[in-house]
């Protein structure tokens, strides 16, 4: 049998599954890889059993018996692995072995923080540092062998993962702790103590392999990726790139999970981030790699170079990362006041640096615009991020009276200005991308000179509904990235912003085809218009007034297609547009409130349409006007109830409910007796469990019957899992433990006065033996 599978214990998952695609090499395999493979599979399944024991750990010696096996385990494989990094890491098999090792080895809960501190710090120096690493240079020992791994697909993905490891918030809130300088050495504890040397070697290959990477040259696109100062080759490279990118996260500590795969950013949270209403608590590692090298070395390239990385797609998700490590820094710089600590790098000086070198930065990047560029996939990406960065507050010590890096107007001037342009490049699938940037965070004399002046206004109300519609351009975003504009700007108080947004929203609503002067046919002519903005990506869907059972099953149907599509930037933007549209247009209200039940239903179950309809519920909740309406359409919703709670968006949009209609017992009253009917499916849903938690006393004072089920299913679950985890006689760990502890846990089990009832918490994890197990549950 599998050893995997005996462990029960997904090692693919450690370090990011990649899913049953198997990386394919063209590199051959040699000799002393295929030699290497069997000793590698011995000792995953020798991990393997480690970490299946460890979960079954009750005290602090056995934890610490485990813990320096593993290390020794982990010491042994590098000292075997050195010198022949290149040969394994190249190879197919022996990467994705060595993948899945450092994954177990390195995972948070195999050990003290110390411990994994430790390898993660041998690790690092055995696969960037070099075999001569401990020669004392180890920027030369780079050289020679980084490059085959470089470009390499199999060993840059091992070293990407490696990297990625640092940026987790267990090592990060220790390490960088221990690494600052301001902590005195008497105030330092015995753990932070233990992971200063292994961190300092972290920092120290880091540096040798930046050094490494960013050597000064006259030409830096000229040198080739085995000499040092590569680093241009290394952006241009598709390999290559992946390292370089992780290595920019780990040193700048933002969350790899989050930032790692940029193609996968969601919009919303980008946006939070920009603007810091959602900062990232982790602190950077290593900052000054940033500050004295990284950033100074691109800005000294020549325009025409700048713009050969910005057209190249792995080099310009790279830049992109740059950027917002860069903010990071900077952000975490300007938090660290002079009154507040004590060391060199917090002092004014040190901080005017830091801003002068993100202003360098964001020119650098703005420099490098041009017509091809603006229209180029993967450049058009690039320069929106340095626009939205640029609009970045600067905070104290700002050179500039209005707080940001650059004043884009004269951008505007040379790329964007006049009627004509501008509406081709809104137009335009890639180009539009750069509008949103500059619309992001622009400031009043901006938003005159494009809404007003050339007319962008007056283009959203010309193409009707073709920018909604028409499948390929994300024109939604700009019409969202300008109305949200508007609305900072009017939160001025001042006569010319609330003009500004007074003809914003009108244009927004004509421009939706919302814009209806008779009421009473709101819903002819808003309805429909609501459902196909939200619902932009899909096909069009013509919903009739009358509710009928079929319009009811097309429905459901239709939002089960949708759901199972992926959410696309133009979709989450159409959403976002109707959310702010909630807030401030009376007829986008009035279009919710002539939802039909079924209509209600199919956005309460599209994964991205419904938060419209929770800020329509918000609304609700805030106006008491309009709170009796909304309250009688809800009312409406109670034979839907079912289906709306049978996916997680619908069960936010049930919470929401529950808040307005708080007071209404006879609601909840009939909504409780629905989901009673479908209790049995729900339960076996984590939303459906989720929804049924809301109503739960209700429910089951209501019900007494689901009561006493949910009982017994939770005790037939609780004795599976026992049989499940109980030891065997064929297990190694489990005849020990049972030789050390078994008879006072058998005793106890014996004077168990209720043997359907596992009152011993150890016994839930199999660690002692116990008479449950005669009492398995019937598979029916």
């Amino acid at each position: 049998m599998n050893k995997k599978a005996a462990c029960g214990f997904d090692a693919a998952a450690c370090l990011g599954k990649q899913g049953d695609r198997m990386r394919r090499s063209r590199t051959k395999r040699t000799a002393p890889s295929r030699a290497l493979q069997p000793y590698l599979e011995e000792l995953l399944r020798h991990v393997l059993e480690l970490q299946h024991g460890i979960d079954k750990l009750r005290d602090e010696d056995e934890a610490q018996d485990q813990g320096a096996l593993l290390d020794t385990l982990c010491t042994n494989m590098l000292v075997e692995l050195n010198g022949k990094q290149v040969h394994v890491l190249r190879d197919p098999v022996n990467a994705r072995l060595v993948e899945q090792l450092l994954g177990l080895l390195l995972a948070n809960g195999n050990g003290t923080t110390a411990e994994i501190a430790g390898r993660t710090a041998s690790a690092i120096s055995c696969f960037l540092g070099g075999p001569s690493r401990a020669s004392g240079s180890l920027s030369n020992a780079i050289a020679p062998w980084m490059q085959p791994l470089l470009t390499d697909a199999n060993g840059s993905h091992v070293l990407q993962k490696l990297l990625w490891r640092l940026t987790e918030p267990d090592l990060n809130q220790v390490c960088t702790k221990a690494l600052r300088d301001d902590v005195d050495s008497d105030a330092r504890t015995c753990e932070l103590a233990a992971v200063l040397p292994p961190m300092q070697i972290v920092k120290d290959t880091l540096g040798a392999l930046c050094d490494w990477w960013f050597a000064p040259s006259d030409a830096p696109e000229l040198v080739p990726l085995n000499q040092r100062g590569c680093w241009f080759a290394t952006l241009m490279h598709p390999s290559g790139t992946h390292v370089l990118r992780a290595f920019l996260l780990a040193i700048s500590a933002l969350p790899a999970r989050r930032f790692g795969p940029v193609q996968c950013w969601h919009a919303h949270f980008l946006d939070q981030f920009l603007s810091g209403t959602q900062p990232i608590a982790s602190t950077p590692f290593y900052p000054e790699l940033i500050e004295s090298k990284i950033a100074p070395a691109l800005a000294r390239l020549p325009v025409a170079s700048r713009r050969r990385l910005a057209r190249c797609a792995p080099a310009s998700a790279t830049l992109q990362v740059l950027l917002l490590a860069a903010l990071h820094v900077f952000r975490r710089t300007q938090g660290r006041t002079p009154d507040l600590n004590s060391g060199a790098n917090t002092n004014p000086n040190h901080l005017q640096a830091v801003r002068s070198c993100w202003e360098k930065l964001i020119r650098g990047i703005l420099e490098t615009a041009r017509r091809d560029l603006l229209e180029d996939p993967a450049a058009s990406r690039l320069l929106e991020l340095a626009l939205r960065c640029a609009r970045v507050k600067l905070g104290p010590y700002s050179r500039r009276a209005s707080g940001y890096c650059t004043d884009l107007l004269p951008f505007y001037e040379s790329h964007m200005a006049g009627a004509d342009r501008l509406r081709r490049l809104v137009m335009h699938p890639q180009a539009n991308y750069c509008v949103q940037g500059l619309l992001y965070g622009a400031d009043m004399v901006l938003l005159q000179r494009m809404l007003l002046d050339d007319e962008l206004l007056e283009s959203v109300i010309a193409t009707g509904e073709g920018w909604a519609s028409r499948s390929g351009h994300d024109r939604s975003g700009v019409v969202y990235t300008a109305l949200k504009a508007v609305l900072q700007i009017g939160a001025e108080s001042s006569a010319d912003a609330a003009r500004l947004v007074g003809r914003t929203i009108d244009a927004v609503e004509r421009g939706l085809g919302m814009h209806a002067t008779d009421m009473t046919r709101c819903r002819e002519q808003i309805v429909p218009r609501l459902m196909q903005v939200l619902f932009a990506s899909q096909r069009r869907r013509i919903f009739s007034r009358r509710v009928t059972q079929q319009s009811e099953d097309d429905a459901s149907s239709a939002s089960n297609d949708g759901a199972a599509e992926p959410p696309t930037r133009r979709t989450i933007y159409s959403s976002l547009l109707v959310q702010l549209l909630v807030h401030h247009s009376t007829l986008v209200r009035e279009g919710f409130m002539q939802l039909a039940p079924n209509e209600f239903a199919t956005i309460a179950n599209d994964a991205v349409a419904c938060h419209a309809l929770e800020a329509y519920l918000d609304v609700a909740s805030e106006h008491p006007a309009m709170g009796d309406r909304v309250r009688a359409q809800l009312r409406q919703l109670i034979p839907l109830t079912a289906s709306i709670a049978a996916s997680p968006s619908g069960v936010r949009v049930l919470e929401k409910m529950v808040v307005l209609m708080e007071h209404d017992l006879e609601w909840h009253r009939l909504v409780v007796e629905r989901l009673a009917d479908a209790s049995t499916k729900l339960v076996e849903m984590p939303h459906g469990a989720r929804c049924l938690r809301l109503f739960q006393v209700r429910l089951w004072r209501n019900h007494p019957k689901l009561w006493l089920v949910a009982q017994q299913k939770r005790l037939t679950a609780k004795r599976a899992l026992s049989d499940i985890l109980s030891p065997t006689p064929e297990t190694p760990s489990a005849v020990s433990t049972s030789k050390r502890k078994g008879c006072a846990a058998a005793n106890a089990s014996e004077t168990t006065s209720q043997p359907g009832i596992n009152t011993d918490h150890a016994d839930c994890f199999g660690r002692t033996q116990h008479t449950l197990r005669a009492h398995k549950p019937s598979m029916e």
